[in-house]
């Protein structure tokens, strides 16, 4: 209906109830859950293959669909009626005045972002309630396993992945059990080992070869320098708002975002190493935030106006509660650059920002809560 220029909020004025509705099934299918397993992992694996492929391509579309909105919308602005006047804003700031049949166009935009969004969780719904229904179903037929385990070199293509010719006393203690099928009852074994009931099978536990749960890494009293004063010149950088310094920041900023990435560590990998780069998450996203969007005005700037206007700062978008959005030098702002500016650069700069500047949070952290502490033991 939204793709022929048809608001569905005019022909169903109580459209938008459906954000409320969704929750029915929603939660049904979480109570559904909890009470058929306790595994949540589980989800994917016993629901239908066909289904599995519905919530892939709903969750595509509405990944799309948010994107386009994005850029048609002119950077996420909502239509409103302000003072009798049809207008476009973000977040309280007027872009521009609309005509009717424009307000009633944007009014579809919106509701179509969030058909894709009602779509992907009513998808995901029925998935939770038919994978809760069959594992219900299999739990009544299942008899419950005894475990007979021995220790023994694992044979292909466990050998392949783990390692040709490594035995069960090195680094990667592997331990292959064979599951034998008898009358019900409770199975305490299989829950210390981490198993899961299921139909006949020889499942492989691999115990010491996993990266999760390793311990925080020291930092030494470099490293932590570096991370502290990388960090206060990032964030006087951005702080600053001028286009090119924000460039920068944004280029340091790039090189410690791919470490965090690399790392087989700490955030985004695994839980923080230390409560400094836990605390420096909200301020990061806050002052990454203000870099994406200095950075998505230079690129826009830098597409109208051209490349020294944009790196010197001498033209700069202005958005404002009672004008329209333009620039600094009077021309009026293109929503659909603009829209696609907030969408390809700010929010991925975002995303750059954050990574990196609690990386280097993290240098501080481990050198002060783990580096420092390790070194006083040592000390005689």
């Amino acid at each position: 209906m939204t793709y022929f220029g048809i608001n569905p909020e005019r022909v169903i004025p109580g459209v938008m109830w459906v954000h409320v509705l969704l929750f029915v099934p929603f939660i049904a299918g979480l109570v559904m859950l909890k009470r058929s397993r306790g595994r949540s992992y589980d989800l994917f694996d016993d629901a239908p293959h066909w289904m599995r492929w519905v919530v892939g391509i709903f969750f595509a579309y509405a990944a799309i669909n948010f994107v386009s909105f994005f850029v048609l919308s002119e950077g996420g602005a909502r239509p409103r009626i302000d003072a009798g006047r049809y207008v476009l804003s973000l977040h309280g700031d007027l872009i521009r005045e609309l005509s009717e049949d424009e307000f009633h166009l944007y009014g579809a935009y919106v509701v179509r972002v969030f058909s894709g969004h009602w779509m992907l969780l009513a998808s995901f719904a029925l998935l939770m309630m038919t994978s809760a229904k069959r594992a219900s179903d299999d739990l009544r037929e299942r008899q419950t396993p005894a475990i007979e385990a021995r220790r023994h070199r694992l044979p292909s293509p466990w050998a392949a992945h783990f390692g040709e010719g490594r035995s069960s006393g090195e680094d990667c203690d592997q331990e292959a059990v064979e599951i034998e099928w008898l009358p019900e009852g409770k199975t305490p074994e299989l829950e210390s080992r981490g198993l899961r009931p299921g139909k006949t099978q020889t499942q492989a536990v691999a115990r010491g070869g996993s990266r999760r749960n390793l311990p925080a890494e020291p930092a030494s009293s470099k490293t932590g320098y570096l991370g502290l004063g990388l960090f206060t010149l990032c964030v006087v950088l951005i702080l600053t708002r001028h286009p090119g310094l924000n460039v920068l920041a944004l280029g340091i900023l790039v090189v410690f975002a791919v470490l965090s990435i690399r790392r087989r560590r700490g955030f985004p990998q695994e839980s923080f190493e230390s409560m400094t780069g836990c605390f420096a998450v909200f301020p990061s996203f806050f002052v990454a935030g203000l870099m994406g969007k200095t950075i998505a005005e230079l690129t826009y700037v830098l597409v109208i106006v051209g490349l020294s206007e944009a790196l010197g700062g001498s033209v700069e978008v202005l958005i404002a509660e009672d004008r329209p959005a333009q620039l600094s030098n009077g021309d009026p702002l293109r929503g659909r650059y603009w829209g696609a500016a907030s969408v390809f650069i700010l929010f991925p700069t975002v995303v750059v920002g954050l990574l990196g500047l609690t990386h280097l949070a993290e240098y501080v952290g481990r050198y002060l809560e783990i580096g420092r502490k390790r070194k006083a033991l040592r000390t005689p």
